[in-house]
C-alpha cells in the first residue's frame, strides 16, 4: 500500500476547538492516505495524542467507493486542507458520512468534516451522548441538518447504501447510568472488508508502517527513565524509535503497564499477527455486558469478511470470522458460552488454523492489568459504570 501526502505544509493546519479533552496535535495534523483495496477502499491516518503526555497513536478514517462512483466515509478525521485534497484526488462526490461511535475522539471531527459536504447524508451510531455536558450534535459542530440514526431494522429502502455496506449495532444500554456504549460494525460486501472503531486492534511492530507518527515523539518516549520527565532524550536511532513505540503501545492499551523501562516482552505478546480485543474496552465496557457483546459478535461473524480496518493501530489486517471470534473468547466465557468455531481448515478438512491463541489479559499479563483493573474497580465503586456481579 503506497502512502501519499500532499506536499503543501500549511494545509495540515487545524485548530481543534470544542473538545472537553486536550487532544493533540493542537494546531496541525498530517494526513497519510493509503489504498487498502485497489480502486475501492482507502485509509486516511492522522496522529492523535492526549493532553501533555508523550503518547501519540494514529486515528483513521476509511473511505469506500460505492457502485455509483460516490464515496462513503467512515469515522471522519480532521478536515485539513491536506486531508480534503487527498480525498478530492479520489474523484467522486462524498455521498455519505458515518459516525460509528459515541466516543469524543471521533465525534469531535464529525461535524466539521460533514459541514464540508452539505449534500452528503449523515448517519450516526444510536443514542449519542457526551460528557460532562450532554450536548446535541448540532452544538458539536454539525449544524442544523438532517441526521439519520443507524438501526439494525433499517431496510435498504430506508438506507440505500446498506445494499453495499451492511452494518450491525453494538448498543449496550447496561454499560453505565451515564449513557450507553455503542459501536457500529460495517461490512463492505464487494471487498469483504469489516470496519470497526475500537473493539479489536492489531499492533504493528514497526511504527513507520503507520506513516503519520512523528519520529521525534517516539524518540522522546525512549528516555532512559520512562517515568522521569527530566530524563534526557536519547539520540535518534531505530532502537530508540522502537523502544518509544513499545512504550506508546503499552500506555495506550493499559494506561499504566507493569514495566515501561523493559517493555519488549509484553509488546511481543501483543504484536501482529495476533488480533486482540482492546484491554481498555474489554475491561471497562465489555465485561459489564458480555452477553450482549457476544450476540453482536455472532452477527458480525455471519459476514464473510477476510480483512479488518479499525480506527487505530494497524489496518487493514488479515482476519476472518474465526479469528475475530477468538479475540472475544473471554467475553464469551464471561457470558457463560463457549466460543463458536464455524470455519474449517484447508479444503474443508479439520478445524481452522489458529495463528495465535487468544490472550487472557488477567492471566497472561497480570502486572500490566493492575492499574486498569484498579480503575475499573473504582468506577464500579462510585457507580460510574455498572457492576456485572449484581446482574446475576
Amino acid at each position: 500500500m503506497a502512502a501519499k501526502t500532499v506536499a503543501t505544509a500549511p494545509s495540515t493546519s487545524y485548530a481543534l476547538l470544542g473538545s472537553p479533552f486536550p487532544l493533540r496535535p493542537l494546531t496541525a495534523r498530517r494526513t497519510v492516505r493509503k489504498e487498502a483495496v485497489k480502486g475501492r477502499v482507502w485509509t486516511f491516518d492522522q496522529p492523535q495524542g492526549l493532553g501533555f503526555s508523550k503518547v501519540t497513536v494514529n486515528t483513521r478514517m476509511t473511505v469506500v467507493r460505492l457502485k455509483s462512483g460516490g464515496l462513503w466515509v467512515h469515522a471522519p478525521v480532521a478536515p485539513t486542507g491536506e486531508c480534503l485534497a487527498l480525498l478530492a484526488e479520489l474523484g467522486g462526490e462524498v455521498e455519505c458520512v458515518v459516525l460509528p461511535t459515541f466516543a469524543i475522539e471521533h465525534k469531535v471531527f464529525f461535524g466539521p468534516f460533514a459541514r464540508r459536504f452539505p449534500r452528503a447524508s449523515v448517519w450516526v451510531a444510536p443514542r449519542q451522548w457526551s460528557f460532562p455536558l450532554d450536548l446535541p450534535l448540532s452544538l458539536l459542530g454539525l449544524g442544523f441538518r438532517d441526521v439519520f440514526e443507524l438501526d439494525d431494522d433499517l431496510s435498504i429502502a430506508q438506507c440505500p447504501w446498506r445494499a453495499e455496506v451492511d452494518f450491525a449495532v453494538n448498543l449496550q444500554e447496561g454499560f453505565s447510568e451515564i449513557g450507553p456504549y455503542c459501536e457500529v460494525g460495517f461490512f463492505h460486501r464487494d471487498t469483504k472488508t469489516l470496519l470497526v472503531t475500537d473493539c479489536v486492534v492489531q499492533v504493528p511492530r514497526d511504527p513507520s508502517s503507520l506513516g503519520c507518527l512523528d519520529p521525534e515523539e517516539l524518540v522522546s518516549n525512549a528516555a532512559p527513565q520512562a517515568l522521569n520527565p527530566f530524563s534526557p532524550t536519547p539520540p535518534d536511532s531505530p532502537a530508540a524509535r522502537l523502544l518509544g513505540w513499545q512504550r506508546t503501545v503499552l500506555q495506550v492499551l493499559f494506561f499504566g503497564p507493569g514495566d515501561l523501562n523493559e517493555p519488549a516482552a509484553t509488546f511481543d505478546a501483543l504484536c501482529e499477527p495476533r488480533v486482540i480485543l482492546s484491554p481498555v474496552v474489554r475491561t471497562l465496557v465489555f465485561s459489564k455486558c458480555a452477553e450482549g457483546v457476544a450476540r453482536w459478535v455472532d452477527t458480525v461473524c455471519a459476514w464473510d469478511f477476510d480483512k479488518v480496518i479499525p480506527c487505530h493501530l494497524a489496518g487493514p489486517f488479515s482476519c476472518g470470522p474465526d479469528e475475530f471470534r477468538r479475540a472475544f473468547s473471554g467475553i464469551y466465557a464471561a457470558a457463560g458460552r463457549t466460543t463458536p468455531a464455524k470455519g474449517t481448515g484447508p479444503f474443508g478438512l479439520g478445524p481452522p488454523k489458529e495463528t495465535a491463541p487468544p490472550l487472557d489479559f488477567d492471566r497472561d499479563l497480570p502486572a500490566d492489568m493492575r492499574i486498569l483493573n484498579g480503575l475499573n474497580g473504582f468506577l464500579v465503586a462510585v457507580g460510574a459504570v455498572d457492576d456485572p456481579s449484581k446482574k446475576k
